[in-house]
């Protein structure tokens, strides 16, 4: 079984209050974007489950990739449920780690290394593997998983999060009877705020701490304008972006600031995150600057960055 786990880009992204609970409450349109891994699951001959990774580099933070950590969570429910002889469903608690169909046309896409970028083939990840801590017996069959990295990490388009809700739609086809949408979007949120997004990959307004999602159309049609992302060699810790920033409470929504003419979007559509970001690397605000100049409607950094992409 293979999937290609999609990236995504925001339009527009509000930092509007400090939680409670140590997270940050947002406001953006979400919208997925061409731009793609690949993960692949097979069933495993040898009684393991373990995860290969190639392709773009992977940084590690000492944690199980996300891919793992989804078989793990399903693994944990589907225990539940079995302990309990199916009499009720749980997700099991975890904090999510960030805060953060009507997909653009495949040919929309033009992605392109910055000229900032000085990485080449030889600097990408060696093909090397990760395994399940799950004990043999488990409820899931066990497997051996690819994941090829295409989308850049650290660039503010959710590529381990998207592997994330992909791994879980995958082993939802295991599942019997599977769970509901519903209850896959739940059980993602515990993996990450942006997780919860891919497993419907549509587009979406996004609230709260990025878990109160609602559909949403895009406010134009993708299919008349060319996207252009720009993935800079620069890694954003979507953590110190968020210590940097000072939340602005708004007066009005985005989504209806989504609604003039995209030609005026460039002066009333803004992600709270480029000031920080190009704060930190200037460089980066030359990207969008560029962008510009090149003819774009619109330019707006991705996520937290290091990503910037732009309509023409």
């Amino acid at each position: 079984m293979i999937s290609f786990p999609n990236a995504r880009i925001t339009l527009g992204l509000w930092v509007t209050g400090r939680r409670s609970d140590g997270f940050h409450d947002i406001e953006t349109l979400m919208v997925p974007a061409p731009l793609y891994d690949a993960l692949e699951a097979v069933p495993s001959s040898d009684g393991e489950t373990e995860l290969g990774l190639s392709g773009l580099p992977v940084p590690g933070d000492g944690q199980p990739n996300l891919c793992l950590q989804a078989y793990d969570l399903m693994q944990e429910l589907l225990t539940f449920r079995q302990d309990t002889a199916g009499t009720g469903w749980k997700v099991p608690h975890r904090q999510p780690k960030d805060s953060s169909q009507s997909p653009l046309p495949r040919r929309a896409l033009v992605s392109k290394q910055s000229t900032l970028s000085q990485q080449s083939s030889s600097s990408r990840q060696s093909v090397s593997s990760q395994r399940s801590l799950r004990s043999p017996g488990s409820v899931l069959p066990p497997l051996h998983m690819h994941l090829h990295k295409g989308i850049p990490a650290g660039a503010g388009l959710a590529g381990g999060s998207a592997d994330a809700a992909f791994m879980l739609r995958m082993l939802n086809t295991f599942i019997k009877p599977p769970l509901t949408t519903s209850e896959l979007t739940t059980l993602a949120e515990q993996l990450g705020s942006d997780c919860s997004f891919f497993i419907r990959n549509e587009a979406a307004m996004v609230s709260g701490r990025g878990n109160i999602l609602t559909p949403q159309p895009v406010p134009i049609d993708f299919h008349k304008y060319r996207l252009e992302i720009v993935t800079p060699d620069i890694h954003i810790s979507t953590a110190e972006a968020y210590r940097r920033i000072r939340p602005k409470p708004r007066r009005t929504s985005l989504s209806n600031l989504l609604q003039a003419p995209i030609t005026e979007w460039k002066h009333i559509i803004v992600n709270d995150f480029e000031e920080v970001v190009f704060e930190m690397h200037p460089e980066m605000a030359n990207v969008k600057t560029g962008l510009y100049d090149q003819g774009a409607v619109y330019a707006s950094l991705s996520g937290s960055g290091s990503a910037v992409y732009a309509l023409f």
